[in-house]
């Protein structure tokens, strides 16, 4: 439980991607088919590809529908987080829902029913391994009760640095996911064809959610409770890795695709247990978890009672977000004071290695840092320790961290800055429509591979082989109790009665996280292509820039335009131009210049009409993309501030999540030529007037597929613009500001 590095949820596009943890055993070569040379392989060659390598995961690698996630290429050793064995299934991401969840995602992009019969086989073992509860342990073992419990009793007892696997507790965890991510799969398979079957599991998990909530609003890591184990420190209300925060969105999803009104009281305490369990000045900070009686606690033996620094910056962005979902002031109003106090801080020079910035853990009451550290060779003669000093803490959980400052003061200006609709704009809260699920959960925005090296890579069997990072000791008794020669102070693993994982990059063999993320490059060359039978380019996303010049109405970039109204071309003191009357005129273009584009900068060049109420409405979009499928889109709108001026209004939208960049304060003339610029670098979106820098946020845009431009209005015939457009860039990368279109004035 309670990793030291950051989790990313599965769904959310929702949030994301996958951070891989794989390990492995001794080395075993495997033959490899050589590496294609062909840098465009052909829409044939990535369905072939997808398929093998599924077929090898389905047919060979799987243990009744699961998975854990790492295996030497002859399945002689396999992994989880620690050492598994063959009868297990791992439930943590990236094991058997994770997977799952590709399945899935590769079905929407292919329509091939294999994939969704691939993703029911995994489902069946989701369901198989759920507890009475209605929640999962990290791992379920096929082989029974007695074979889980004596797994725990020796391997699991023998990991030094992963207490949370020393003995078998019994019940279920929200630790790393593990529930909320086989509960997302159940809750996609039931929404996917109505399928009854699934519906049975969907509503207990969703009953477990309810019914290990506190009343406060907080979960505990793990439920129900087990008394046998006192102190348990899995029965505190938990922050760290995102346990509250991942079971608010699994609500927030079932209740707009499910409808089910009885989930909004348990979202809004959830949200509110953030604000309860802040702690009051002078630190106004947070802890991983807290005591029945809410004062900070600690965890696992390296885990002191403590403020930490990660969990406060992740906290502060997530009531910033929760502003954004219901429009509620109540989760700004502390922000400021918590952003002051994780400035103050800040290591001093030279304490933090590079790259970070603070350390983890803050004394409660005196604002030192704590450090931890440890001593011995093993579970059984070692421990673990705190003091204030700095030097050889833990190598296996970070004793410092990046903490950015700036960006949490940005996010919260902006968040300000936002008024009226704007604030909740695509809250499931405010708009409660029924609303169907990303059409993707598990794309891994670090993959970055071509289709072609990914398609070269994959072996004769159908496997990608790969280096597994990770191996550890195999299990051979309890250690000794006196301590042996060595310094395993800083070490990922004791000696060789440890049965942790350690860093070893010379061992190969099959990943899920690595499935994962090669599934992701060939779904996103799939996507980028558009659908078989469709006019369509190469599967590699444009390389140029695309420019259209609006001077035709019945016909723009070589593409068909649907008009609505009379928009009618003019000359202007710039060229010729589009006009629009504010009320009825618009064009809709049939493409999509931004697909398969996983970085981007937009602009348009425009002059908007007279303002000050005269059209009757503030929100006047001049360009939307969308994608045809997902409703997935990127726009650029003015907002009429009356008196003649205006304001940029840019928003970016991937499944559930949606970014929007406005600041009032920059105020321009309307009348006048400008250009409007967008820009994605593949994590950050930033907007640009003139070619001068106006708002930044960061943002998660899966590349589009086919779609549709609509210039001068709202894709849906709405948010008339007034006023004129000249001309549309769309460049297939992020520029430098100073390589943005102006006008010169």
């Amino acid at each position: 439980m309670m990793r030291s590095r950051p989790r990313s949820r599965a769904a959310t596009a929702f949030a994301a991607g996958l951070v891989m943890l794989a390990v492995a055993g001794t080395f075993v070569t495997s033959a490899q088919t050589p590496a294609r040379t062909a840098q465009t392989p052909s829409r044939a060659d990535v369905l072939s590809a997808m398929k093998r390598a599924t077929m090898f995961m389905v047919d060979t690698v799987s243990t009744n529908g699961g998975y854990v996630w790492a295996y030497l290429p002859d399945l002689s050793r396999r992994w989880g987080e620690i050492e598994a064995r063959p009868t297990m299934m791992w439930m943590q991401p990236p094991g058997t829902a994770t997977v799952g969840h590709i399945f899935l995602d590769a079905f929407h992009a292919t329509g091939d029913e294999y994939y969704y019969q691939a993703a029911e086989r995994t489902a069946a073992g989701v369901i198989w391994a759920q507890l009475p509860s209605g929640g999962w342990n990290y791992v379920a073992d096929t082989a029974g009760e007695a074979s889980l419990r004596q797994w725990y009793a020796t391997v699991g007892k023998n990991a030094w640095r992963l207490e949370e696997f020393q003995h078998y507790w019994g019940n279920a965890t929200f630790d790393d996911v593990t529930t909320i991510d086989a509960a997302r799969l159940l809750l996609r398979m039931y929404i996917e064809k109505r399928d009854p079957k699934y519906r049975p599991a969907l509503d207990k998990a969703i009953q477990f959610v309810l019914d290990s909530q506190y009343p406060i609003g907080g979960w505990p890591q793990r439920y129900p409770a087990r008394p046998d184990f006192i102190p348990d420190y899995t029965q505190f209300i938990t922050f760290n890795d995102d346990v509250a925060a991942e079971n608010i969105d699994f609500l927030l999803q079932c209740y707009q695709a499910l409808g089910d009104g009885r989930l909004l009281d348990s979202i809004r305490r959830g949200m509110n247990a953030f604000i309860v369990l802040q702690q009051g000045p002078p630190q106004p900070g947070w802890a991983l978890q807290y005591t029945p009686d809410y004062k900070p606690a600690g965890a696992r033996t390296y885990e002191p009672n403590s403020l930490v620094t990660h969990t406060s910056a992740r906290n502060i962005e997530l009531l910033i977000r929760f502003y954004r979902l219901t429009g509620e002031t109540k989760f700004l109003a502390r922000v400021p004071e918590a952003i002051d106090w994780l400035a103050s801080l800040a290591s001093p020079a030279g304490v933090a290695p590079a790259g970070r910035t603070h350390p983890t853990f803050i004394e409660p009451g005196t604002n030192k840092p704590l450090y931890v550290h440890r001593e011995g060779s093993n579970v059984v003669n070692g421990r673990y320790y705190v003091d204030e000093n700095p030097a050889k803490t833990l190598g296996h959980y970070g004793s410092f961290r990046k903490i950015d400052i700036a960006g949490l003061r940005a996010q919260y200006d902006q968040a300000r800055a936002l008024r009226g609709a704007d604030v909740t704009r695509g809250s499931p809260l405010v708009d409660p429509q029924p609303a169907p699920l990303p059409k993707f959960f598990a794309l891994d925005p670090a993959a970055t591979e071509t289709p072609a090296v990914v398609i070269g890579a994959l072996d004769a069997r159908g496997a990608w082989i790969t280096p597994l990072e990770y191996m550890s000791h195999p299990y051979r008794g309890d250690g000794p109790a006196t301590r042996p020669p060595g310094d395993y102070s800083t070490t990922h693993v004791g000696d060789d009665s440890d049965t942790s994982p350690f860093p070893n990059t010379t061992v190969t063999g099959i990943s899920t996280a690595v499935y994962i993320r090669r599934m992701t490059v060939l779904i996103k060359a799939l996507e980028a292509a558009g659908p078989a039978g469709e006019p369509r380019g190469s599967l590699e996303p444009a390389r140029t820039p695309v420019t259209w010049q609006l001077d035709d109405t019945s016909a723009i970039g070589g593409h068909r335009v649907f008009v609505e109204g009379a928009p009618r071309v003019v000359a202007t003191s710039r060229g010729n131009a589009v006009e629009f009357n504010g009320r009825t005129d618009g064009l809709v273009v049939d493409a999509n210049p931004l697909r398969g584009l996983t970085a981007f900068t937009i602009e348009a060049e425009f002059a908007p009409g007279a303002l000050g109420g005269a059209v009757g409405q503030t929100e006047q979009r001049f360009l939307h993309i969308e994608e045809s499928d997902t409703g997935n889109r990127a726009l650029l709108e003015i907002r009429d501030l009356g008196r003649g001026l205006w304001t940029l209004d840019t928003y970016l939208k991937s499944g559930a999540a949606g970014v929007t960049l406005i600041d009032r304060e920059r105020q321009h003339p309307s009348r006048r030529w400008h250009v409007a610029s967008l820009v994605y670098d593949g994590a950050t979106m930033t907007h640009y007037v003139d070619g001068r820098k106006e708002a930044s946020a960061a943002a998660l845009f899966v590349p589009l597929a086919n779609g549709r431009t609509a210039i001068g209005m709202r894709m849906n015939r709405v948010s008339w613009f007034k006023g004129q457009v000249r001309q549309i860039r769309v460049t297939p990368k992020a520029l430098p500001q100073g390589q943005l279109l102006s006008v010169a004035r």
